[in-house]
């Protein structure tokens, strides 16, 4: 079945129109919770540039994979081809998702999504959220995940480099970190717990196991009703910044009946759009360099 045929006879670019207006606006704040209803191992982290625009990657390429490709002929076959990026690694390049605001001169800030190990742009989870950028100007970046072994030069780590250093390049503005399941836990092991200055808030969908100790950018912690490994995590986090000076936590339950979100794509990404109007806004640091893990 076809990306479009799953999402309904629509392209996926039509549904961030229809879901703008229905976000309900909730700032993050310290240790609150709300109820809604309706693994690669990380490698160096280093920097390189977008590509853009990019013609398809040929499977065997360094840098990619036959499923990567695939992945690609996918999202083309759906019309997506003029929003799909290569972004360069030390060797080879890969796929990425690129979403600009429309009319507006200078963005508010840029998006940064990862999905989990093992998932595709073209999953409906991932490419519903590369899908709906928010109101008010964000440039938003979805970066397929690392093949199943990866090599030194191709990683969590060296792609999400990549992405953050796309982003730079695009806005001068601060970046929402967005993380699909076990990629939250690779992305603070990449950063060795302490985020650049660019990466002004975290997002973690669905179930991860890492602790809040030593994050101090703002958090937001969604979480999937029917995962109950999922929730418990979330109770840890959530009781471990009680009281814990300077956190800002907040944490929002989908009504789903699974860890992947199956049916609560869309409430799921009115969560994240609506909590991302409260991200700080401050100019990133332009000397700032990930750390090497």
């Amino acid at each position: 079945m076809s990306v479009q045929e799953r999402l309904g006879g629509f392209p996926a670019w039509c549904l961030w129109g229809a879901l703008v207006f229905s976000g309900v606006s909730q700032a993050a704040q310290p240790a609150t919770k709300e109820s809604v209803s309706s693994n690669g191992k990380p490698g160096a982290v280093t920097s390189a540039p977008i590509v853009s625009p990019s013609p398809p990657v040929a499977a065997g390429t360094p840098g990619t994979d036959t499923r990567e490709a695939a992945v690609r002929r996918a999202l083309e076959r759906d019309g997506l081809g003029p929003r799909l990026q290569s972004l360069k690694l030390k060797q080879g390049t890969f796929l990425a998702i690129l979403t600009l605001p429309r009319a507006v001169t200078k963005p508010r800030g840029a998006l940064l999504l990862v999905p989990a190990a093992g998932a595709a742009l073209s999953d409906l989870l991932p490419l519903t959220l590369a899908s709906l950028p928010p109101k008010g100007g964000w440039v938003t970046l979805a970066v397929q995940p690392a093949p199943p072994v990866p090599s030194p030069d191709d990683g969590f780590c060296p792609r999400l480099a990549a992405g953050l250093a796309a982003l730079k390049a695009r806005a001068d503005s601060p970046i929402a970190l967005v993380a699909i399941g076990d990629g939250v836990d690779s992305a603070i092991a990449c950063y060795a717990r302490k985020f650049p200055p660019e990466i002004a808030a975290l997002a973690g969908v669905g179930r991860w196991r890492s602790s809040l100790e030593d994050i101090s950018i703002p958090v937001l912690d969604l979480v999937p009703s029917g995962d109950q490994a999922a929730r418990e995590a979330a109770h840890r986090r959530e009781i471990s910044v009680v009281g814990r000076s300077g956190a800002s936590y907040h944490q929002a339950t989908v009504d789903v009946p699974n860890r992947g979100f199956q049916g609560g794509e869309e409430e799921l990404a009115k969560r994240l759009r609506a909590w991302l109007r409260h991200v700080p806004t401050r100019a990133p640091s332009a000397t700032a360099t990930p750390p090497k893990v």
